[in-house]
Formats: structure tokens, C-alpha cells, sequence
């Protein structure tokens, strides 16, 4: 199986190295930046490129892995689709709802399989966090409160990033990491109400019976530390997970160990997430169904996405037209 990586920034990086430990040893890289992408093809003997057509053209290729900036995402993902290359695409999906389907609709006309790299799903914790809602071990869940917080990311090439037309950000880039995780365990929300700014937000969505909200924010001073993670409050246990470990509190006992006793499929057992996902992606390229990330969900959470951005925007709760 040989692989393309789409970017030699961090993410490329992320996914070549995912795919190595998956036991994928062929690869090319391509970024405009001949001299980033020879770096990256060279330490994983592949060859460097700096023109997507043309490794579309001179490579055989099983499957592609996007990850460069965002309003990228659907001219590239359409080419490799009509060339039959299944495609790997990282978040967020694409710059608009509307060409977001554009790319599902290319996937379907083709019949070549095509998934978002919605990286939280591939999580320990938030695996567990499904399981429990699931299969309901500690009864209904009343509410969910998730959060995600870091500096101003200011590394992103030619600081794209920051610039709200081009990543949507924190509300797209990052927020969406945290709808993703609504849409995984309750599917669609009938309206959003977002509040803040495009560098730091917070979101109420408008689920029936259970009370989900988000914080994300790009606005911490330099030396704040990243932090992420849920406080899911059940019926009869409050779920808590702060990034680090997961812990549970019932009114009788506090359990520190429960996410190591959890059995977990193989794409979850890695305490690597992207390489959990690249797993996945990799078993499930033959029948291209995705069940667990499907291409549907991830239309659902980049939909939810921009309607978020939309109630920054209007200062309004949004109806969700899915």
C-alpha cells in the first residue's frame, strides 16, 4: 500500500509517522514548499513533490492524507476522488457547508471512500464517554459540558490561522473538535447559540432531555497551558476528565481506574489518537463504510460548524437546517 501525504507542516508529520506505525512503509510527500516536503519524503524514503496533479499522475496511489490549510481541503480531496485515491481529510472539513458536500456527493459519484480525521472519536476518554452514554452503567446523562483552551496559534504557515476568512477560527479549527463529540453521542442539534468572538467562543447546542455546551477559546496568554477535556454529569455518576485521566464520582465511592479496565476495539487501544485513526481508516478502506467516523456525521458537525460561526456572527440562536 503506498500513501500521500498532502503537507510537511505538523500534521503531515503526524499522519506519515501514524501510517509508519500502522506498518505502512511507501510513501510521497507533496507541498508547494519542494524543500519541506524533500525534509519529510527523506526521512521516510519517500519522494517529494511539489505539485498535487503531478503526484496524482506519476504515483500509484492507495489513499491520500490532507493536511494542509483548510480552504485546500476541497480542490485536493476532488481530484484524488475522481482519480479513485480514497482520502484521508483532517479538520476542519472544508471551508463552507456547501463544499463540504461537495466533496461527500464526488465520494459517492465515484464509490471511493472518503473520511474526517475527527481525531477526539480515537480518544480513550472519549470512547469511554460514548460507552457510558450508550449503554447507560451510570443511567441517563443530564448534561455535558466540554472545553478547549490554548494560545493564539500563530505557527500556522503565513499565519492563516488567524485569519477568520481562511480557518473560521477558533469557532471552526477548534470548536469543532468539541461539536464533533456532540454529534458522536447525540447526533443532530436542532440550533446552536454561540457567544464570543472568532478567537474564543462558547456554545449551548440544542439537544431534547440533556444539557450540551462547549467552551473553546485561542485568547490564553503565552505561557497558559493547553487544556481540554468533560464534566458528564449522569443520573448517578459525574464522569470528569481533565485532559490527563478520567475519573468518577458517585456518592459513595470515587473510581480513578476505570478507563484502564475499559476493553477497547484496536483502533482505540493506542495512546496515540492519530495513530488510532490512521488504524482505522487503514482496516476500513476496503468496504470504505466508515461506521464508526462517518462521512455523514462529519457533514452534520462541519454544518454545525458554520452555524456556530453564524450566531458569533448575528448574535442569535440559529435553527439547523440539516
Amino acid at each position: 500500500m503506498k500513501i500521500g501525504i498532502v503537507g510537511s507542516g505538523f500534521m503531515g508529520s503526524t499522519h506519515i509517522e501514524g501510517y509508519k506505525n500502522c506498518g505502512i512503509s511507501e510513501f510521497c510527500v507533496c507541498d508547494t514548499n519542494l524543500e519541506n516536503a524533500k525534509k519529510l519524503a527523506d526521512q521516510y524514503g519517500g519522494k517529494a513533490y511539489a505539485d498535487f496533479d503531478e503526484m496524482l499522475s506519476c504515483e500509484n496511489l492507495d489513499a491520500v492524507s490532507i493536511c494542509v490549510p483548510t480552504p485546500l481541503h476541497n480542490p485536493l480531496a476532488i481530484k484524488a476522488l475522481e482519480k479513485g485515491v480514497a482520502v484521508l481529510c483532517e479538520k476542519p472539513f472544508a471551508s463552507s457547508s456547501e463544499l463540504a458536500e461537495e466533496i461527500v456527493n464526488k465520494s459517492k459519484e465515484t464509490g471511493t471512500p472518503l473520511m474526517v480525521a475527527h481525531v477526539l472519536r480515537f480518544m480513550k476518554p472519549y470512547y469511554f464517554l460514548k460507552k457510558c452514554v450508550s449503554d447507560g452503567r451510570f443511567g441517563k446523562l443530564l448534561s455535558l459540558s466540554m472545553k478547549r483552551n490554548s494560545t493564539a496559534p500563530l505557527w500556522g504557515a503565513g499565519n492563516w490561522l488567524m485569519n477568520v476568512e481562511k480557518s473560521g477560527g477558533a469557532v471552526i479549527d477548534m470548536h469543532t473538535h468539541e461539536t464533533d463529540i456532540a454529534v458522536f453521542l447525540f447526533g443532530k442539534p436542532k440550533s446552536v447559540t454561540t457567544t464570543g468572538s472568532f478567537l474564543h467562543c462558547s456554545t449551548l447546542y440544542g439537544y431534547d432531555n440533556v444539557c450540551v455546551d462547549a467552551q473553546s477559546s485561542w485568547r490564553k496568554p503565552k505561557l497558559y497551558p493547553f487544556t481540554s477535556g468533560y464534566d458528564a454529569n449522569f443520573e448517578n455518576a459525574t464522569v470528569l476528565f481533565d485532559g490527563e485521566k478520567v475519573v468518577i464520582y458517585t456518592d459513595d465511592r470515587v473510581i480513578t481506574d476505570a478507563l484502564e479496565k475499559e476493553v477497547c476495539p484496536e483502533y482505540i487501544n493506542s495512546t496515540d489518537a492519530y495513530e488510532n485513526e490512521i488504524r482505522y481508516f487503514l482496516s476500513e478502506l476496503e468496504n470504505g463504510k466508515f461506521d464508526y467516523c462517518p462521512i455523514s456525521e462529519s457533514l452534520i458537525t462541519i454544518k454545525t460548524g458554520y452555524a456556530e460561526l453564524e450566531s458569533v456572527k448575528t448574535k442569535n440562536t440559529v435553527e439547523i437546517d440539516f
